[in-house]
């Protein structure tokens, strides 16, 4: 089996991933070690909890930020699950709309006076969740709507990158986003939540107010404690509907044996987090999960003081919500720590400072699409592990270019523009080089320069249907470009994109050699991933090929009672690759014969209510030229435990029945 076994050094398997695309332009990091987000100054902090199903299942965590209630945690912290539709005021100026020449809004600019016109303000509509984000403006008969009032009987268009798409269903009950990738987001007209979130592969993640649950069959539990918060889950259960049946809008389920995470909130939550001069235990939050006790620790600020020291006189008498004192973020420490990992020091970042052009943070409003509100504290220290720590400049305003600086001091710096809200400019990191984008909403990086031994100045080019990237070039001293990547066709060459889950996707690259490779998708759209690849001829004058052939499947699961029953939606697994050693490559085999063939077979279990199922991966046989130049087969077997982690595999097997993997 010697020459079956070099040939599977290159194979590998991975059933819910999303398909890297072949040609991409770099990845930046705005966000650094200590978790501040270096284009606003603000904190960004994610901190996982528990998980259960592997990457069939759910993996949660929370999100924290400088304060302990932004935008929709309702003094809580931001699930990784929430998602919303939201109206957001991106602005309290007359601001102008630029367009490109299709009509698609690029950015917003803002005139650079102090003047508030409340009157004259721009409403987006933010959708958000596990897909990232995206704003869009409304349109009623081809024209924008700045100040939208309703949240239904518009049409939209992306903000930026016009490949992403809000539309509102018919019978008006729910909105769907798609990204450019192919990942749709469900949102209820009433409430405008979150409801569901479908990957290119059918994966699907269904979202309540009580529990996330998947159609393979795994559940977030979420318990509440209605006399501290009631909006904010003290308990999160991970369960598997395989082995325990749990009502999706039960309020509580047997959750003994199941990971779980906890939240403890001092006495007097929330109020107590808006009044000064307590001891720091009270403003302690403990988050429990199986590997120990993580403290989060908060402290009030006064949000009237000003970066000279003095309380502002206007803002103490009329302080934003009514409270002087909010909440700052100070430390967390991770159960395997005796000293918190993280520290923070704030100073106040808010638009009563004034908005005169100067360096003063009284441009905080001015530059940031996110509309920092004065309750935003900016972060000027972070220490990790009580040695490592950092100090944080800007923003320092350039009025010439007006450009906004903001840098930690050590590895990165955010340029962004000052007028042109949200737009980014450039970011600058010593571990990797500078990068120059797009003045635009699609934050697109244009320019790559790397540093010094790390290859050439790159240009990117998104010249490629619905601003694609479709180019890659290398810059020399004297500014001649050679090209390194360029996609000659993509799967869908128009202005429209019928098929969402694979019309963005390049099926035919050359790269710098001249050399080709190509990508067939689904004619169908049913699905994300190849079905065929198509290397560059190798020496002998053949290209070698790998078929993939997907299938839906269903999981089989306790989904609405004790009784095992199909989930109604599919999972488009791997089912079989093959590939030629020597001829050339049919949908079903090998122009030479099955003996060129190298065939691997994917098992995930028996389709039917007999037996639970969540589409793991069970079994995997693979079938060549062996030794005695004559076909054989190995099976591999895997074995999961009830969180469908993998406790075991078999070696391979001289046997035929895949099956038998149970």
């Amino acid at each position: 089996m010697k020459k079956i076994l070099l040939l599977l050094m290159g194979f590998s398997y991975s059933a819910f991933a999303l398909q890297d695309n072949p040609i991409a332009p770099p990845k930046v990091t705005l966000v650094d070690k200590f978790g501040v987000n270096l284009q606003t100054g603000q904190l960004a902090r994610s901190l996982n909890t528990i998980s259960i199903g592997g990457k069939l299942g759910l993996s949660h965590h929370v999100q924290l930020y400088t304060d302990l209630g932004p935008q929709e945690a309702a003094y809580g912290f931001i699930d990784g699950f929430a998602g919303k539709l939201r109206p957001t005021s991106i602005s309290q100026k007359l601001i102008y709309i630029a367009h490109n020449a299709n009509g698609d809004p690029m950015f917003f600019r803002e005139p650079g006076g102090p003047e508030y016109d409340h009157t004259k303000r721009v409403i987006v509509m933010r959708a958000y969740g596990p897909a990232g984000s995206q704003d869009f403006l409304m349109y009623q008969n081809n024209v924008v709507v700045p100040d939208a009032s309703a949240t239904t009987g518009y049409t939209f268009k992306a903000v930026g990158d016009a490949r992403h798409t809000l539309t509102e269903s018919a019978d008006k009950s729910y909105f769907t986003w798609i990204t450019p990738d192919g990942i749709e987001s469900k949102y209820a007209t009433s409430g405008m939540r979150l409801i569901e979130v479908t990957y290119p592969n059918g994966y699907k993640i269904r979202v309540g107010y009580k529990a996330v649950s998947t159609n393979t069959g795994f559940m977030l539990k979420y318990h509440f404690n209605p006399s501290v918060l009631s909006s904010t889950p003290s308990q999160v259960v991970g369960i598997n509907l395989a082995n325990q049946y749990c009502s999706a809008d039960a309020t509580s389920c047997t959750t003994t044996g199941w990971p779980a995470v906890s939240f403890t909130w001092p006495t007097g939550t929330p109020t107590v987090f808006r009044q000064s001069g307590l001891p720091l235990s009270s403003y302690l939050v403990k988050m429990t999960t199986p590997a120990g006790v993580t403290d989060i620790q908060y402290q009030p600020q006064n949000v009237c003081i000003k970066s000279g020291g003095s309380e502002d006189a206007n803002c103490a008498a009329n302080p934003p919500g009514g409270l002087k004192w909010w909440s700052r973020l100070r430390s967390i420490k991770t159960p395997e720590s005796t000293v918190p990992n993280y520290q923070y020091t704030y100073e106040n970042l808010g638009d009563f400072f004034g908005a005169q052009m100067s360096t003063d943070l009284g441009f905080g409003y001015g530059y940031t699409y996110w509309s920092l509100e004065s309750t935003a504290g900016k972060i000027v220290s972070a220490t990790l592990n009580g040695t490592d720590s950092t100090h944080y400049s800007g923003p320092s305003v350039n009025t010439n270019n007006a450009i906004v600086t903001r840098g930690d001091g050590e590895h990165i710096w955010v340029e962004s523009s000052l007028y042109d809200l949200n737009v980014i400019e450039s970011v600058r990191d010593n571990r990797s080089g500078t990068y120059k984008y797009h003045k635009d909403l699609r934050h697109f990086v244009e320019f790559y320069t790397p540093i010094k031994g790390l290859g050439p100045k790159q240009h990117y080019y998104y010249n490629g249907p619905r601003g694609n990237l479709n180019k890659i070039t290398a810059v020399d001293a004297s500014g001649n470009e050679t090209v390194l990547q360029e996609v000659l066709e993509f799967a869908s060459n128009g202005a429209a994109c019928i098929h969402r889950k694979t019309c963005n996707k390049p099926t035919r690259v050359q790269d710098a050699r001249g050399n080709v490779t190509e990508y067939y998708y689904d004619p169908d759209g049913r699905f994300g991933d190849p079905i065929k690849v198509v290397a560059p001829a190798n020496k002998h004058g053949v290209r070698p090929t790998t078929v993939y052939n997907y299938e839906p499947m269903y999981a089989y699961y306790k989904k609405d009672s004790e009784a095992v029953t199909q989930d109604a939606d599919p999972v488009w697994t791997l089912a079989s690759e093959h590939t030629c050693r020597t001829t050339v490559a049919t949908s079903t085999g090998c122009v030479g014969g099955d003996i060129d063939m190298v065939k691997t077979l994917y098992y995930y279990g028996p389709q039917n209510a007999a037996q639970p199922n969540n589409l793991l991966l069970r079994g995997k046989s693979i079938t060549g030229e062996g030794n005695s130049s004559s076909l054989e087969t190995r099976i591999w077997c895997y074995e999961y435990d009830k969180y469908g982690k993998l406790i075991g595999e078999t070696a391979p097997k001289g046997n035929s029945n895949l099956q038998s993997c149970q």
